[in-house]
């Protein structure tokens, strides 16, 4: 059922290219639809195929485009007897390999859309996350060790891992999710950024992973401006 609504979703997509398998459960559940439909009322079939017409047109002509053929093509079926037998042998034969000038194969397509899909999550995530991804790694709440995801024991502190991979806070210890940005118990801020590089990381942190950046040093400049500006 979903390439038939994905296809009735499609109603106005003239270009590109679509696959037998899309092309054919379409045309059934059309079919099995517009006998019940015509058993019901001649009514209600005349509406349907009013409804069904656009989106059955459109992806008819995706599928002379999967075979690289123009979708000109439909207007065979208007020769008497051997017009429709020409188009059923069109509409049954397989995909033209890789590209042809109407598109991408569909097969194509869909791994690309899903590539892109993923990559735009990935390159969303902070460098923490990253790292986990990449590494199939979580951090240890104690150490702050990277340990693999399936151990249940921190294999630097000996801590034991929650099956929900949680970290506790910093400030008030409430158990947190691991990439929370900020406590749900006190608001806590749980990340904060280096003012050099922008790099995410541990508000416990005293150097930056990317850039080196000293924090305890620029604490102590800001403790000593205050002192200067003080009464």
């Amino acid at each position: 059922m979903n390439y038939y609504f994905e296809v009735l979703n499609e109603y106005a997509e003239f270009n590109g290219r679509v696959k037998r398998k899309k092309y054919w459960m379409f045309t059934l559940i059309s079919f099995v639809i517009s006998i019940i439909l015509r058993l019901i009322s001649p009514v209600l079939l005349g509406i349907y195929g009013l409804v069904v017409l656009l989106p059955g047109l459109a992806v008819t002509i995706r599928r002379l485009h999967d075979t690289n053929r123009s979708g000109w093509w439909v207007l065979i079926n208007i020769i008497p007897l051997i017009g429709p037998i020409i188009f059923l042998v069109f509409m049954v034969q397989d995909s033209t390999s890789g590209e042809n000038k109407y598109d991408s194969k569909p097969k194509i397509q869909s791994q690309n859309n899903q590539v892109n899909t993923n990559n735009f999550k990935q390159n969303n995530l902070n460098s923490k996350e990253k790292l986990a991804l990449e590494n199939s790694k979580v951090e240890c709440n104690e150490c702050g060790e990277m340990v693999n995801t399936e151990v249940d024991f921190c294999s630097n502190c000996g801590n034991e891992l929650t099956s929900e991979r949680k970290q506790t806070c910093y400030n008030c210890d409430s158990v947190i999710e691991e990439y929370a940005r900020f406590c749900p118990e006190c608001g806590v801020e749980l990340v904060m950024s280096c003012p050099e590089c922008e790099t995410e990381l541990d508000p416990k942190t005293k150097f930056c992973s990317n850039c080196g950046f000293n924090f305890e040093s620029d604490n102590n400049d800001d403790r000593g401006s205050e002192e200067e500006t003080g009464p």
